[in-house]
């Protein structure tokens, strides 16, 4: 589902854009230290079809990951359990890499490397 969101919705990322993998999170850390990642959003990701089918909204108007935002908790009572679900599933080591998003974060540069002469 998410390589179709992607195709589609052309006019909202970078051309150059593409999935993060474990090599990247591996490559951060020969440059910072302490990097850690999470992973969120796997069967919330129905929010593509639910924009898309539902609301008639193309991924090329709006942002589908902002639009959630703006809900409210009565308009995302389909959504909800899904996220509680989506707890529980990024906790298992094997799922958690099917995860649409990802946040990595660490801490000061290493001593020597590139990021630590900027």
């Amino acid at each position: 589902m998410i390589e179709v969101y992607r195709r589609m919705a052309t006019k909202v990322r970078t051309e150059g854009e593409a999935p993060l993998r474990t090599g990247h999170v591996n490559l951060a850390r020969t440059f910072f230290r302490n990097v850690r990642h999470r992973k969120f959003w796997i069967t919330t990701l129905s929010l593509f079809l639910k924009y898309y089918l539902i609301d008639r909204v193309h991924s090329n108007e709006d942002r589908y990951w902002k639009r959630i935002f703006r809900e409210t908790r009565k308009t995302l009572w389909w959504w909800l359990p899904l996220e509680a679900l989506d707890r529980l599933l990024t906790r298992i080591s094997g799922v958690r890499w099917m995860a649409w998003n990802i946040v990595m974060w660490g801490e000061n540069p290493v001593p020597g490397t590139t990021s630590d002469a900027e």
